[in-house]
């Protein structure tokens, strides 16, 4: 099992634990590293992110976990960007990209909030068409070109478990997934696979879908395991699900984060 996580969230935004907390039950659990991805600043909703004041406490934080485990266990202060946060990007070892809102004429709707919020932004925008929604998703995906790690591409598809809100083998929406993904392979992105839905018993599977992953193996893209911990008992949850999965579907370019940037890995 891969023993390092690097999509990790504390108290200076919408996690449960500390980072000394965080830090602690890695190291304890024999982890050889750990990254911190707290979200990063979006000005018109400050309900899950950091403020900019908090940012510099993380970091102050993040620096002194560093000197603490030195030796012992990698520390990086890694950052999840929205596609329209705000941030400074040479303050952090790397970027998580991802896509929380459907950005509408500068009205930004939650896509991991609640269905009904899908539902009702698909009926008042977009004809009641939710896949003309699920391509809106995508273009703004697709923008995520500052990222170094795709964060839960398909996240859309949080609540499409428990209800099909859209049709996922339907010919439009794959062609918007995967055009996304072309674009995104072309400047030789990770793609992380998310299993943070599966710990907060949204879903059973991972991020991506099976036929994103696919793609994915077939363009030699790289993929890296992504727990999206909020405590710390999600820190790389679910691995072990989530690398026989890769491994049934093909997928090799397994890769961690290192000091000197991204390295293969074998989840065995």
């Amino acid at each position: 099992m891969i023993k390092c996580d690097f999509h990790t969230h504390t108290v200076f935004c919408d996690g449960n634990n500390t980072a000394f907390e965080m830090a602690r039950a890695a190291y304890d659990a024999g982890f050889s590293a750990l990254g911190f991805s707290g979200h990063g600043y979006t000005p018109f909703d400050s309900s899950y992110c950091m403020t900019q004041n908090d940012t510099n406490r993380y970091l102050s934080e993040i620096s002194a976990l560093k000197e603490q485990y030195l030796g012992r266990m990698d520390i990086y202060a890694g950052l999840e960007a929205d596609l329209y946060s705000v941030y400074d990007r040479e303050r952090f070892d790397y970027i998580i990209g991802s896509v929380h809102y459907i950005n509408i004429d500068g009205r930004y709707i939650d896509v991991d909030n609640t269905p009904q919020i899908l539902k009702n932004a698909a009926q008042q925008y977009f004809g009641a068409d939710m896949l003309s929604l699920c391509e809106r998703y995508f273009e703004q995906v697709s923008q995520l070109e500052n990222a170094d790690i795709i964060g839960h591409f398909d996240l859309i598809t949080k609540f499409c478990e428990r209800e099909e809100l859209f049709d996922m083998s339907s010919r439009r929406y794959r062609l918007s997934a995967l055009t996304a993904l072309d674009t995104l392979l072309d400047k030789d992105k990770v793609f992380e696979v998310n299993t943070g839905a599966i710990s907060r018993g949204y879903r059973k599977t991972p991020y991506p879908a099976p036929f994103i992953l696919k793609r994915i193996s077939e363009r030699g893209g790289r993929v890296i395991l992504s727990g999206d911990a909020h405590d710390v008992n999600g820190i790389c949850a679910y691995f072990d699900d989530a690398a026989a999965l890769l491994k049934s579907l093909g997928v090799k370019n397994i890769v961690t984060f290192t000091k000197s940037g991204f390295k293969e890995n074998s989840p065995d």
